[in-house]
């Protein structure tokens, strides 16, 4: 704002143009119609750089929505936008982070938009494990009444180490019968499942003889009838 002197006024910013200056100190020159002048110095500031860190945490299971993105904000003018389709929310009273919980995986783009309309884009992947799988391999009792049934699960996806549990009772001394297993992986995912092992009808036999014709003779017989086993 100048006042005083003779109008009209030569303003001479040392080949600046003053609607278009970026941060940094500029020295200028007025000159009134009478030739006298006023000249001085004067600094245009910047805000500091807008600047983001995200954080995220994938989701535990498959099918899960326990993903989330997290944001500490500094620099720029607040107060700040977060735009997150389909998540959007004003940080008011100066406040610089944001947590979003609850998220399925997947792609999430972002920008965060200062006050000034500054702005950083980004995107953050949220993954997930793959699915739980087990192929169990079962074999059944030998013999009636033994107790040498087995079951082996052949287990995939999640996240490694497994832990099975199988009711108290050893998959590799199982008689017949129904039983059930639990596998949780890692992150505490859990497949649960039931199985059955069988055994055979027990070994029976009836002997059918007819006796000897004649003393001192061979011609007796013994037919055996057998049922069950294998």
């Amino acid at each position: 704002l100048i006042t005083g002197g003779i109008t009209p006024y030569n303003i001479n910013w040392n080949g600046n143009n003053p609607n278009a200056l970026s941060a940094g100190n500029y020295n200028y020159l007025i000159t009134d119609n009478n030739g006298c002048t006023n000249q001085g110095q004067t600094t245009v500031y910047e805000p500091a750089e807008l600047n983001v860190i995200a954080s995220s945490s994938n989701v535990s299971c498959y099918g899960f929505n326990d993903g989330s993105i997290n944001f500490t904000i500094s620099g720029g003018i607040t107060d700040y936008l977060v735009n997150m389709p389909p998540y959007s929310q004003i940080l008011s009273n100066g406040t610089t982070t944001y947590s979003q919980p609850s998220l399925n995986a997947g792609n999430y783009n972002y920008s965060i938009i200062d006050s000034n309309g500054c702005t950083v884009s980004d995107f953050i992947i949220i993954d997930e494990p793959t699915q739980l799988i087990t192929n169990p391999i079962t074999t059944n009792v030998l013999c009636t009444g033994d107790a040498n049934g087995t079951i082996l699960l052949n287990t995939s996806g999640g996240t490694f180490p497994y832990t099975e549990t199988f009711g108290g009772n050893n998959p590799l001394m199982l008689d017949s019968g129904f039983y059930s297993y639990s596998v949780t992986d890692n992150n505490g995912c859990i497949l649960s499942d039931t199985f059955s092992i069988s055994q055979p009808d027990s070994l029976l036999a009836s002997v059918t003889t007819t006796n000897t014709s004649c003393n001192g003779y061979s011609d007796g017989t013994a037919t055996l009838l057998i049922t069950g086993g294998i």
